[in-house]
């Protein structure tokens, strides 16, 4: 293995400082360190799942923590994945980053990423251009959510919006499964809206 290069070297001690900072043990999660729950379900769908499975599960988990408030919200989410490093963790902030409301807590999160050995997967680096607008009117939007040069959508997204100020009420994701529907997956929805193109293709 070569030598970590000086920006490699720099990179590793800014985040030993940052998690110095924090009061915990510097370097990554330990072997047979107790992990979370919320984390262990996270590693299941990782390494099993389907990037649709992974995102509707992340989603899924935003909803949850948003509406079970307030000893459990958005902050102990993104809180419960910084403190556990590895890839499964990594992989789902990469994910909140997108799907978070709060643009404060999205910047905490790009930190932490900067910070982090375990790089992003591919296909979560450039996220938004996954979404393509199919339809809109006043009351709806369906879009498709595919990967760059797919020969097929990964799912359809279909959006209730409010006329008045066009925010997602309601909605659903095809193919459906247990977390494809409302509000399991209004953050991505929410996401979604906010990121497609405001014109629809001929």
């Amino acid at each position: 293995m070569s030598p970590p290069s000086d920006d490699e070297r720099r990179r590793r001690e800014r985040r030993a400082r940052e998690r110095s900072r924090r009061g915990h043990p510097v370097g990554r999660e330990l072997p047979g360190a107790v992990v979370p729950p919320v984390v262990a379900r996270l590693g299941e769908v990782v390494r099993a799942g389907t990037h649709l499975d992974v995102l509707l599960e992340v989603s899924a988990l935003l909803d949850e923590v948003e509406r079970d408030g307030p000893e459990l919200d958005s902050r102990w989410l993104v809180s419960a994945l910084v403190e556990h490093e590895n890839v499964v963790t990594t992989t789902a902030l990469a994910i909140l980053a997108r799907l978070l409301g709060d643009e404060i807590l999205q910047a905490r999160v790009r930190r932490e990423l900067r910070l982090r050995e375990d790089p992003v997967p591919g296909w979560l680096t450039d996220l938004d251009r996954f979404v393509h607008l199919s339809g809109r009117t006043d009351r709806t939007m369906m879009m498709e959510l595919s990967e760059p040069l797919a020969l097929r959508p990964i799912a359809h997204l279909h959006a209730r919006l409010d006329p008045t100020d066009g925010r997602v009420l309601d909605g659903r994701v095809v193919p459906s499964g247990p977390l494809s529907s409302w509000p399991d997956c209004g953050p991505l929805l929410r996401w979604a809206v906010r990121v497609a193109p405001t014109v629809a293709p001929t």
